[in-house]
């Protein structure tokens, strides 16, 4: 399960990169502390399936697509006010 875990911390990391999201403030969102997901995300620590699921609530979307392999791309798709794919992609900066 190793790689679903690396899938998992690399795209927490995408999603906080998406959504101008910091450590910090993630880990206020999904009530961990900043050192723990900091090692968590550096790969010194594993989270549970309950923190998980608190890290997708987080970042608004679910714990499929934070677990997806292979790792989200450099790139996401802009929406429109209706959630649709608008056609437009952007690198990850």
């Amino acid at each position: 399960m190793p790689a679903k875990t690396d899938a998992f911390r690399t795209n927490v990391k995408r999603y906080c990169k998406l959504l101008g999201m910091t450590q910090g403030e993630l880990a206020v969102r999904a009530t961990l502390s900043q050192e723990w997901l900091s090692r968590m995300l550096s790969g010194k620590s594993n989270p549970t399936l309950p923190v998980c699921e608190r890290i997708a609530l987080a970042l608004r979307t679910s714990l499929e697509a934070l677990v997806a392999e292979p790792p989200l791309p450099d790139v996401f798709a802009e929406t429109d006010e209706t959630g649709i794919d608008a056609g437009l992609t952007y690198p990850l900066k």
